[in-house]
């Protein structure tokens, strides 16, 4: 799921002074958990608290991604799209910009996010 292009990062850092913060989402590679026009609550996290199953908030490419954790290394993560076939490569810390506490959608929050962002939707 893109969450933002090149031209918005910048206004990206100032979120990432906050402890939370919501950005809108678009695209369908976290669908059905995420869709596009979704508003999703993020929370920053140290990297040392990720688990399998987290979405997160990545930066790959200049371009801030949510997907979810599916393996877990001591210096690195591997996320993917729960839509896409390939997954992301290796993430390193400094490339995790926060982790999915909630979703919006249709200026409603949604009840189930919690156990879905917890409990994995996909096919290994």
């Amino acid at each position: 799921m893109k969450i933002i292009n090149n031209a918005t990062t910048a206004i990206l850092s100032g979120f990432l002074k906050q402890k939370s913060f919501s950005l809108q989402s678009e695209g369908n590679s976290m669908f059905p958990i995420l869709r596009s026009g979704d508003v999703v609550e993020y929370s920053t996290c140290s990297f040392l608290t990720l688990k399998i199953n987290d979405i997160v908030l990545i930066k790959k490419k200049g371009v801030m991604i949510a997907h979810r954790v599916i393996y877990k290394h001591p210096s690195y993560v591997i996320t993917k799209g729960d839509n896409n076939l390939l997954h992301d490569g290796n993430i390193y810390p400094n490339k995790v910009i926060a982790k999915a506490v909630q979703v919006k959608r249709n200026n409603k929050k949604l009840s189930k996010l919690k156990r879905n962002l917890n409990h994995s939707i996909l096919k290994h």
